[in-house]
C-alpha cells in the first residue's frame, strides 16, 4: 500500500508540473501576441511648441577626399589656418610657414648677384683701357 501512495504522489507532482509548464507556455504566447498587435488609432493631446530632436549613436567618419599637402621648401608652421570639419578648395591658404633657410638663400643669391655685377663692371673697365697694338 505504501508503493500505491508513492505512485500517487509522483503522479500528482508530474501533473502539477505539466499544468504549470502549460500555463507558462500559454502566458508567453499571449504576451507575444499582444506585443505584435499595434493599435489602429492613438489619441494624444496636441500642443503648439518647438520640436526638439536628439540623435545619438556611434559611428566612424572619414573624409570624402584626402590629399597630402607638400611644399617645395622646408620650414616651421607659424600659423595653422584650418579647423575641424572645414571644407577647403584648391588655392586656399592652409598655413603660414617660417622659412629661415629660404631667406638666407635669397640673401646669398643677392650678394652673389652683387659680386657678379662688380666683376662685370671691372671687366668692362679693363676692356676699355686695354689697347690692342698691331
Amino acid at each position: 500500500m505504501k508503493s500505491g501512495k508513492r505512485n500517487m504522489i509522483w503522479i500528482t507532482v508530474v501533473l502539477v508540473f505539466i499544468v504549470l509548464l502549460g500555463a507558462g507556455i500559454v502566458l508567453t504566447v499571449r504576451r507575444n501576441a499582444e506585443a505584435r498587435r499595434q493599435p489602429d488609432e492613438m489619441l494624444v493631446l496636441v500642443e503648439r511648441g518647438d520640436l526638439k530632436v536628439w540623435v545619438t549613436g556611434n559611428s566612424s567618419v572619414s573624409a570624402a577626399l584626402e590629399e597630402t599637402v607638400r611644399t617645395d621648401v622646408t620650414g616651421t608652421i607659424e600659423t595653422y589656418l584650418l579647423y575641424e570639419g572645414q571644407v577647403v578648395s584648391a588655392g586656399d591658404q592652409l598655413a603660414t610657414l617660417s622659412v629661415q633657410e629660404l631667406s638666407i638663400q635669397i640673401e646669398r643669391a643677392r650678394l652673389d648677384v652683387s659680386m657678379r655685377e662688380r666683376e662685370l663692371n671691372n671687366l668692362k673697365e679693363e676692356q676699355t683701357t686695354t689697347v690692342v697694338s698691331a
